[in-house]
């Protein structure tokens, strides 16, 4: 049996990419019992999205999860318990974890003591940019961060999965004692039912080009605006679909056709919303996406949508192995006068985007559980490390 968790998330956070996680942990290992653990809601959005065969052979498992934003203590007490219930449901087989915090990799290696599980695989998201941010002088307090964690020696083999491959370079320049076989690359998976259903946008009518998730400084919106209060036109338009952060509160909107709102928006109006775009615009800044993976990027690739980016390793790395896939720049300046220079030209039929919208769908391919699931299974099963998707 392999079992799998989610001992993060509750509701509709990575819905998609623990739904191309399971479907490839079902098809790399097909006959074998597959067992997922996670909070009850999320367990119900995967249902609705996984591949009907995949899900069938999925024995789901609703677990009360502690809220999100306890103290190390509190969230250590449920840990240790959940660790030891999940590395007795594994024995002598596989553990995964979809995501991770400091306590939870701690009590595994502490539970690890004495078990005869396998190993146990934990999937990196976005909290790796804790272990380049800001650290506590206070030994005690340090003992509770995600450098000490990873950091900690395990009896127990313990191996992790970064999205991307410059994310993998940064990590074991950042923690050398970590045996580079144990930090491998699995790249971000995606929903084959959603990836499936990508259609392409209308193609009449302006060029639409989309921000796409948490509108927040952090996260670059600041920058679309000024983008698209100097590009927008007659035959372009700005859209931005999800929550407005607060610290963009007050912030000029009226260059955007479409707005973000208060709420967070649901999974079916958010993949509405970015088949109708043309572009998905990223510009993102290298202060967090050096080192984390970015789900709007594979919701991108899923959705076969070209991309406009600012030039970040996470980026470039797609652009040299799949090529044409949209357009990376400098900074909003570059990426502006791009957009102005003729952009919605390129349209037509016959035109280079949509050349760029199949490149966009090679670039998916890999990510896609009928493909992941070789290098999961290499990985699981003693095989050489993963490469980057090709």
């Amino acid at each position: 049996m392999i079992t799998v968790t989610e001992p993060i998330i509750w509701g509709d956070e990575h819905v998609p990419v623990n739904t191309g996680l399971l479907e490839t942990v079902v098809r790399a290992f097909p006959g074998e019992h597959v067992r997922f653990y996670g909070e009850a809601g999320h367990i119900g959005l995967i249902r609705g999205l996984i591949d009907p065969a995949d899900g069938a052979d999925v024995d789901f498992r609703p677990v009360e999860l502690p809220p999100r934003t306890p103290d190390f203590r509190g969230r250590m007490r449920h840990d240790l318990e959940f660790a030891g219930r999940l590395l007795a449901d594994a024995v002598g087989s596989h553990l995964i974890l979809a995501s991770s915090c400091p306590s939870l990799i701690a009590a595994l290696k502490l539970r690890g003591l004495r078990s005869s599980v396998r190993d146990v695989h934990v999937v990196l998201h976005g909290n790796l940019a804790l272990l380049w941010s800001w650290r506590s002088r206070n030994p005690v307090i340090r003992l509770t961060d995600l450098r000490t964690a990873m950091s900690l020696p395990s009896r127990l083999p313990v191996r992790y999965f970064v999205m991307e491959p410059a994310i993998r370079g940064e990590l074991l320049a950042t923690l050398p004692g970590l045996d580079p076989g144990d930090v491998r690359v699995l790249p971000h998976p995606v929903s084959s039912v959603e990836a499936a259903s990508a259609a392409g946008p209308a193609p009449d009518g302006p060029l639409r080009i989309g921000f796409m998730g948490a509108a927040s400084r952090e996260k670059g919106f600041a920058e679309f605006l000024d983008i698209a209060g100097r590009a927008a036109g007659p035959d372009v338009e700005f859209h931005a679909a999800g929550r407005l952060a607060a610290d963009m509160a007050g912030a000029d909107l009226r260059a955007l056709a479409s707005r973000p709102g208060e709420a967070k928006l649901g999974r079916r109006a958010y993949v509405e919303a970015l088949a109708r775009l043309h572009f998905v615009c990223m510009p993102y800044r290298g202060d967090h996406y050096r080192y984390s993976p970015s789900g709007v990027l594979a919701d991108a690739l899923a959705l076969a949508k070209p991309m406009l980016a600012f030039d970040l390793p996470i980026f470039r790395d797609l652009f040299d192995r799949h090529g044409d896939i949209g357009y990376l720049c400098r900074d909003g300046e570059e990426m502006a006068a791009l957009i102005r220079s003729g952009l919605h030209g390129t349209l037509g039929e016959g035109g280079r985007y949509r050349a760029q919208v199949e490149a966009v769908r090679a670039a998916c391919a890999p990510r896609l559980a009928g493909r992941l699931k070789d290098d999961l299974r290499a990985a699981l099963t003693g095989g050489p490390p993963l490469s980057p998707a090709s």
